[in-house]
């Protein structure tokens, strides 16, 4: 499972609680569209960490020497805080850890070390999880993260099913084993390129609280 089917993304709000902060007025809403636009053209060329991207953002808003790290800082504090758990993952976990599943969470980084792992820690759903595999910190890449599962749980890719939301990812694990089950949730979200383009999971569900509805009761 990753992060972002469990957590519902809340960086619009975040970008206009920055502006604000910054007095950034009559073009709040131009900083909000374009901070955005950004989000989502590096999110999909999985580069995380702002401090790279983001002097093109805000130097056209507010003068050079504005501490970035500080506004960096604030952006992780509200990300965690605005964040909210999507309708249906606690019934789903709970359901699946009734059964005895081994649950693993494989997830890319945040540009920042060890904030995803603090972030999965604050929703208060870290105790769900067997696993928490960070691509880039913790753990290299999905292939080495699934070896990782097989070895330390004793199980094979047949016994394994990935929850994904997006296509990049699905396709990557149906390389690595056809035996692996995959499944697509939808997300709405306000970035979207990385979402797009072509995948065949064995199984799509337009959100997690279908996904659970499919479910036959234990």
């Amino acid at each position: 499972m990753v992060y972002w089917l469990i957590v519902i993304h809340a960086c619009p709000q975040i970008y206009k609680h920055i502006g604000t902060e910054l007095d950034i007025n009559e073009e709040l809403n131009h900083f909000v569209s374009m901070a955005i636009q950004l989000e989502d053209f590096y999110d999909n060329r999985t580069i995380y960490n702002r401090l790279t991207w983001w002097p093109r953002l805000f130097n056209q808003f507010v003068p050079s020497d504005v501490d970035l790290e500080v506004y960096l800082k604030r952006f992780w504090e509200l990300r965690t805080t605005l964040s909210e758990i999507r309708d249906g993952v606690k019934s789903f976990l709970k359901l699946l850890k009734s059964c005895d599943v081994i649950l693993a969470v494989i997830c890319g980084n945040d540009g920042q070390v060890g904030m995803k792992n603090h972030r999965i820690q604050q929703s208060g759903l870290a105790g769900m999880f067997n696993e928490v595999l960070i691509i880039g910190e913790t753990i290299e890449s999905r292939k080495l993260a699934l070896d990782i599962l097989k070895e330390k749980y004793s199980t094979s890719f047949k016994d394994m099913t990935i929850v994904e939301d997006k296509p990049g990812p699905i396709n990557e694990y149906q390389s690595i084993s056809t035996d692996i089950a995959t499944i697509r949730v939808d997300i709405h979200c306000p970035l979207t390129k990385a979402w797009l383009g072509p995948s065949l999971p064995d199984y799509s569900f337009n959100s997690m609280s279908e996904l659970l509805s499919s479910l036959k009761p234990i």
